[in-house]
């Protein structure tokens, strides 16, 4: 009898994996032939300017800034260089930004691939569990890069596993973690894993390589990257400006405001993480296995990483929390069979049919903006393109709302002149009704040569800026200096 139960769940598990990778496919077929796809949120249009920079120019340098913000070393954005370079060869090979949707969907079947071939008979729960996952449904079929994250994120939980194994070649790991961090910053909480795995001997090597990466990686936050605008990141930055008692309540406050936010997310994948994790450490504590504790330790830290210094609204927390994902999700498939687990599996995979309708709305929508973008307007680029050539980039302050370019911007606004000089877009970030002088504010930290602006925005009266192009939709004006 016991083993007639053992074949059934395994039946019911391959049927589940069968149906979630079908309707995947489905999705990706949808996609792949569709006549038109387009951004529909601002980040996306972030990650495909940048690429368009690099295909048509081969520089890494932030093409969209806000508040003229840009990193000390080399003029990057909050991403970094290495988005413009992977999905700029991407556009470069393809031609268009369809290369980018056409590279992770690749990615997505790729790791389905890999978690086959790599999972062990006691492992066949990840796969189930990954293709049921919101990250894995859900950013294939955007213009972000979470599924290239989510794939590395794999690669590492079998890399921590061989050295589990191995405990010899921890320093392998630690090696292929730095390489990660300038793709993301958060794969540093990967180091943590190691702890428990390794003997207590070696941590007069561990402990100093650790904090080594760790400072490595504030290095590349300080020097290699634009200033954060989430909520949440200004408590971390500011913790020099304010004695302990007031930056520990600052912590507090923040953290307090981001717990709420997870029970408040409207769509409780959010609360599904947290009670995964939660669950986890459960595991962790009663089996007091090594792996189990490695592979605990890292959502942890990153739930409590993103409650304290970061945000928890679902836009930014989701994606954020992708580099623990796998782990989190192989920590669970490890366990032995038991109740707790299989509500644990049940929960994500009614998350994952729910997951299943958001994706699906979410391709319809690209779907109707590349529809939209077909018969956008291209008066705006057109006059942009044909700006006079100065030395070194253009460097354009606008508001994208007001403007009404916000929709397609990623796609329609160019990203060099006529002459072939790369242009930078700034724009200020303001809550509520924004005042003009607030929207057109100068920081003097970029040598700004033309504000553009919509046509019932009159610049020239109120902030007596010189009209340069002007058109019934807009204005461009020149900055003398």
């Amino acid at each position: 009898m016991g083993l007639l139960e053992l074949k059934d769940k395994a039946l019911q598990r391959k049927l589940l994996i069968g149906t979630f990778l079908f309707l995947f496919l489905s999705l990706c077929l949808r996609v792949l032939f569709s006549d038109s796809y387009a951004m529909t949120s601002t980040d996306e249009g972030i990650y495909i300017q940048s690429a368009r920079l690099f295909a048509e120019t081969q520089q890494t340098f932030a093409n969209g800034v806000i508040a003229e913000n840009i990193s000390a070393i080399g003029g990057y954005n909050w991403y970094g260089p290495i988005w413009h370079i992977v999905y700029g060869f991407t556009l470069i090979v393809v031609g268009s930004e369809f290369g980018i949707l056409t590279l992770n969907i690749f990615i997505a079947l790729l790791l389905v691939a890999l978690v086959w071939k790599l999972s062990t008979p006691k492992e066949s729960s990840f796969l189930l569990l990954l293709l049921s996952s919101y990250s894995f449904l859900v950013y294939p079929f955007s213009y972000y890069p979470e599924i290239l994250i989510l794939g590395l994120s794999v690669v590492n939980v079998f890399f921590l596993r061989w050295v589990y194994l191995n405990p010899s070649k921890w320093p392998l790991f630690l090696i292929a973690i730095i390489f990660q961090i300038p793709i993301r910053l958060t794969f540093v909480f990967w180091v943590v894993g190691l702890i428990p795995l390794i003997s207590k001997k070696n941590w007069h090597f561990l402990i100093p390589s650790s904090m080594g990466v760790l400072g490595l990686s504030f290095l590349f936050l300080k020097y290699l990257t634009a200033p954060f605008f989430a909520r949440g990141v200004k408590v971390l930055s500011e913790a020099g400006e304010y004695g302990v008692t007031q930056w520990l309540y600052n912590i507090l406050y923040n953290s307090g405001s981001n717990v709420l936010t997870i029970f408040r997310s409207p769509n409780g994948f959010s609360i599904l993480l947290v009670f995964g994790t939660l669950s986890l450490s459960y595991f962790a504590w009663i089996n007091r296995s090594k792996f189990t504790i490695a592979l605990t330790l890292i959502p942890l830290l990153t739930i409590a990483t993103l409650t304290c210094f970061y945000t928890t609204l679902p836009v930014f927390f989701l994606k954020q929390f992708n580099v623990a994902l796998p782990a989190l999700l192989f920590g669970i498939s490890i366990q032995a069979s038991s109740k707790v687990k299989q509500i644990i599996i049940l929960c994500f995979i009614a998350g994952g049919l729910f997951a299943l309708s958001i994706s699906n709305r979410s391709v319809y929508n690209h779907i109707k903006s590349g529809q939209k973008l077909e018969v956008y307007s291209k008066d705006v680029p057109q006059s942009i393109e044909s700006l006079p050539e100065i030395s070194g980039p253009l460097i354009v302050l606008l508001d994208y709302s007001t403007l009404g370019v916000k929709e397609f911007y990623g796609h329609i606004l160019p990203v060099v002149n006529n002459q072939g000089i790369p242009i930078i877009y700034t724009c200020n970030v303001c809550l509520g009704n924004c005042s003009i002088e607030e929207k057109y504010e100068f920081h003097n930290k970029l040598n700004v040569n033309y504000v553009l602006s919509s046509s019932f925005e009159d610049l020239s009266a109120n902030l007596g800026y010189f009209p340069f192009i002007k058109n019934a939709n807009y204005t461009i004006y020149k900055m003398e200096k």
